[in-house]
């Protein structure tokens, strides 16, 4: 069963977006690989590298088990929600309207 409190889904919601804003920071300060593979200054082998592309789809996957449209709009304007979600939600609103404007 998933949630209904919407006041619950919002703390759930920042800390998505907080964890969301932490993945981002790190991803920028690991630099740009050198021709090692390491990032410039770092001792890190290859295979030790994070996995950016599965930690940013494990953080997906929890913003898309929320109810986030039951968030208030200015919940949803933090340059920390994945544009993805963002994208999806606005088309959905979009079918929505027009749905509604057909039935009219």
């Amino acid at each position: 069963a998933q949630c209904r409190d919407a006041v619950l889904i919002s703390e759930a919601f920042a800390f998505a977006t907080g964890s969301w804003r932490a993945l981002q920071e790190a991803r920028a300060n690991a630099g740009w690989p050198r021709e090692g593979g390491a990032a410039e200054g770092s001792e890190e082998e290859e295979d030790e590298a994070p996995d950016w592309p599965a930690q940013e789809e494990a953080l997906f996957g929890m913003f898309a088990e929320l109810e986030f449209w039951r968030l208030q709009p200015r919940d949803l304007l933090s340059p920390w929600v994945p544009p993805q979600l963002l994208a999806c939600h606005l088309a959905a609103r979009c079918r929505q309207l027009d749905e509604h404007q057909q039935s009219l």
